[in-house]
This record gives C-alpha cells, sequence and structure tokens, in this order.
C-alpha cells in the first residue's frame, strides 16, 4: 500500500511541474506523442478493470503495459521529453511524454499518468472520453472515494481519478500498482 501511494504522490510531484523544485529534470529531444486515438471505442459500455483477452485489470493504458520495464518504453515510445530523477530515493523517475508520465523504480513501472487535457484515455483496447462523466459511466461506481479522487481497483493495479479541490474537475488518470486487496 506505501508504495502504491509513494508513486502516486511522486508522479503527482512530477505532473505539477518537473522544473527539478523535487528532482533534478533531464530534457532530452521531443519525443512523438504516445499513441493516441480519436475513435471511441465502446465508451457507451460498462468496463469492467479487465482487457478483452481476460488479462490483468487496468494492465495496459494509452498502450503502455505496466510490466514494462524503462528501456522497453525507450524502445517502444523513443525518447521522453524531460526525465525526472528523484534526488532522494535512488532508482525512482519518471519520463514525460505529450500528456503522460511513465513512473519508475529499479527500472520497472510503478505508474502510468494521463493528463485530463488528452482527448481519451485507453484502458486496454477499451478506449473511453477524458471526461469525469464517460469515464464514471465506464468505470462504474469507485471501491473508494479519497478527499483528492476516485479510485478503481483491478486485479493487482489500481487507477484513480484525480480531481481539483471542488471535486468537479478530472486532473489525471493515474494507474499504479495496488498490493492489497
Amino acid at each position: 500500500m506505501m508504495k502504491a501511494i509513494t508513486a502516486v504522490v511522486l508522479i503527482l510531484m512530477f505532473l505539477q511541474g518537473s522544473s527539478g523544485q523535487s528532482g533534478a529534470a533531464i530534457s532530452l529531444e521531443k519525443a512523438p506523442p504516445v499513441g493516441q486515438t480519436d475513435t471511441i471505442v465502446n465508451a457507451d459500455m460498462k468496463y469492467d478493470g479487465t482487457s478483452g483477452d481476460g488479462g490483468e485489470s487496468f494492465a495496459r493504458i494509452n498502450g503502455i503495459d505496466m510490466e514494462w520495464t524503462d528501456k522497453e518504453v525507450l524502445t517502444l515510445l523513443g525518447p521522453p521529453e524531460t526525465v525526472w530523477l528523484d534526488e532522494y530515493t535512488p532508482g525512482r523517475k519518471a519520463f514525460r511524454y505529450k500528456g503522460v508520465a511513465v513512473g519508475f523504480y529499479d527500472g520497472l513501472i510503478e505508474s502510468v499518468s494521463v493528463d485530463a487535457s488528452e482527448p481519451a484515455i485507453a484502458f486496454g483496447d477499451t478506449v473511453v472520453p477524458m471526461d469525469l462523466e464517460a469515464l464514471t459511466g465506464a468505470l462504474g461506481e469507485p471501491d473508494f472515494i479519497a478527499e483528492d479522487g476516485r479510485v478503481y481497483k483491478g486485479r493487482g493495479i489500481a487507477v484513480k481519478l484525480f480531481m481539483d479541490e471542488t471535486g468537479r474537475r478530472l486532473e489525471s488518470v493515474v494507474a499504479f500498482w495496488s498490493h492489497s486487496e
């Protein structure tokens, strides 16, 4: 549980500004955007947290597999726009692509965060508009409502819809490893 909370906090710190205030930001050449589609597929269907092939829930977010390593992400997505290195926790870093941040610990993905400004988000093969009403309709009732958002648990991976302080505006959607049931 602490690892999941730590991952979410680190990604939020990264999203709030990768200016190096809470870690070192290294600017690299501009990467192509992570694949996103304008076609909305199955957005009106209840999403049960599993991919179409019966795999782990929330295991692939916007085409990024939660089991990829940092090397696989670099190979498949190219160089990120920025790399954030945690100066306090060796082995913790995040790659920032257009609209998406991928957090790592010891070379393994900890979390994938998609900005609310993106037009849609893909959970496996199901694409849902990046809209609070559409996401809630697709994901159903949350397993937990936190002060800053709604949490949906899958099989080993949870997704949190982060909200602004009013609770009415979506800020990001973050998938992270969840080791509690």
